[in-house]
Parts: C-alpha cells; structure tokens; sequence
C-alpha cells in the first residue's frame, strides 16, 4: 500500500488550493490576475479569474506591449500587484479553450518575457506561482 493520499489530492486537477493557502502572504491590499486558473474560491487576497470560455485580459497586452517593463506598468496603472500562473492548468486549457494570455506566437514569446522579467516567483506551490508587477524588476530594452 502506498502513502496516504488526500481527497483533495485527487480529486483536485492541477491544485491551486495549497498556493491559495500559502497566497495569505501577500500584501493585504495585492490584486492578483490569474493566468491558466479559472478557480478563485478560497483565494484570500483581491483576484480577477479569467473564464476559460473568454479571452483574456493578457491577450491584446501581450500582443502590442513593446517590452515586458510596458506591459508591468500597464497591469500596474490598472490596479493590479500580482500575477498567479497555474501553469499545469494553463497547458491542459490552452488547446481547447481560449484562454491563453496570448493570441499569437509572436504574443506568446512576450508573456514568456514577462514571465521571465518578472521571476523569481514571490509564492510557489506545486504548478502555481505568483510573480509580483514590480518594476524594480522588469528590464529596460531601451
């Protein structure tokens, strides 16, 4: 017999919910975008989860901003401090849904360079990290 394993461990596709525990970290007043991860109940900060049926906000961002330092102070000027990839989610969705925060390949290497701006994560948790929109961070390609 092998270790024991929790209901929620398998029932619970790509889990956020031990992100989601460890997310009371963050700053009281965070705003989070999530990314790949349409599940918000029990997120204990401010959050906007894109449906998987819609495009998302990331999407025309990701397909005109010139740098990721653009796109940073964009997301920031609207409010948010965060951004949570469920990046387990993220790839079983893209395929079927439209979701992704990109429209092109050309969108998607700059979510890649976003991402890679913003790293290291500020919270990891199995297929879940959330990256802070901080400036400080984001290079400047000029």
């Amino acid at each position: 017999m092998g270790p024991a394993v929790s209901i929620e461990e398998r029932l619970v596709v790509n889990n956020p919910f031990p992100a989601f525990r460890k997310a009371g970290a963050l700053p009281d007043n965070a705003r989070v975008l999530f990314v790949g991860e349409p599940r918000g109940f029990l997120f204990p900060r401010r959050f906007v989860a894109p449906s998987v049926f819609d495009e998302h906000p990331l999407a025309a961002l990701m397909e005109t901003a010139k740098t990721p330092e653009e796109a940073v102070l964009s997301f920031r000027n609207s409010g948010f401090s965060h951004l949570l990839v469920n990046w387990g989610e993220l790839h079983r969705l893209v395929p079927g849904y439209p979701c992704a925060p990109w429209r092109s390949p050309a969108g998607r290497a700059n979510f890649i360079k976003l991402i890679q701006a913003l790293e290291p994560p500020v919270l990891t948790a199995g297929p879940v990290a959330i990256y802070a929109f901080d400036l400080r961070r984001a290079p400047n390609d000029s």
